[in-house]
């Protein structure tokens, strides 16, 4: 039996589990706000690649691939003949794949015809497609969707660092005629907010954009406090019914 990887994750989500507002930038005078981008999360300056460069750098179908957000970088070596591309929300933060045995986090990738739960009871369970085991001085993770008798369709180990590890996807769930992003979410989010928490960044509720000269600016804020609406305001989504909208004294 072969099912979508489509059907284990929302179409929306992207990278880390975020929505992307669309890139619109015409009409938006340059007031160091504005030409938004598809960027997952930063907290650090960076140097994008150009969509040009970055599809250089990764060709459809590697077997090496690696990227970096906010000065944190995943590296991929995939086995057995797989094949692997990047999610499109990250071709910015693509780096040469000679580098994908050199960075924070390491993950070989392989194929296997079926995995199993383990037998002992997990250390965590996050409510969703994963649960966290411990195991050989290290930890698991496994991914299972909650259909009654399926077996999980992804399952990875890690040291206890959360540096080196071994990701085994099963065969009965992806198409192996397509190039395939291993970390999908939710996998390639714990792995960040680990790093993150392990005191090399923090994560924010925030909504990013990066102005015309590089720079990147992020507006914070809990769940309803307008972060959206603010955008939606400032790329004309919608027009107000009073008043104006200035930046730097520019109607927009």
């Amino acid at each position: 039996m072969y099912c979508s990887p489509g059907a284990l994750q929302g179409e929306w989500l992207g990278g880390a589990g975020v929505r992307f507002l669309p890139q619109l930038s015409a009409g938006v005078p340059h007031s160091g706000l504005l030409t938004h981008a598809r960027n997952p999360m930063s907290s650090a300056p960076i140097q994008f690649a150009s969509p040009a460069a970055a599809a250089e750098r990764q060709p459809s179908g590697a077997s090496r691939l690696a990227y970096r957000i906010a000065d944190i970088s995943f590296g991929m070596t995939a086995r057995d003949g797989l094949r692997m591309i990047l999610d499109p929300s990250l071709g910015e933060f693509a780096i040469p794949r000679a580098a994908s045995d050199e960075c924070d986090v390491n993950v070989k990738v392989s194929l296997v015809d079926e995995l199993a739960v383990p037998a002992h009871r997990p250390l965590f369970e996050s409510g969703g497609l994963w649960s966290l085991f411990a195991e050989n001085g290290g930890y698991r993770l496994n991914f299972l969707r909650s259909f009654p008798g399926e077996t999980p369709y992804k399952s990875a180990w890690f040291d206890r660092h959360f540096r080196k590890g071994e990701l085994f996807l099963s065969r009965q769930f992806f198409n192996m005629a397509q190039a395939i992003y291993p970390l999908e979410y939710p996998l390639d989010e714990v792995l960040m907010i680990h790093h993150l928490a392990s005191g090399k960044g923090l994560e924010v509720h925030a909504l990013g954009v990066v102005d015309e000269a590089g720079g990147g600016h992020l507006f914070l804020g809990h769940s309803g406090a307008g972060k959206s609406t603010s955008f939606q305001l400032l790329l004309r989504f919608y027009d107000p019914e009073r008043g104006a909208i200035r930046i730097d004294g520019h109607p927009i």
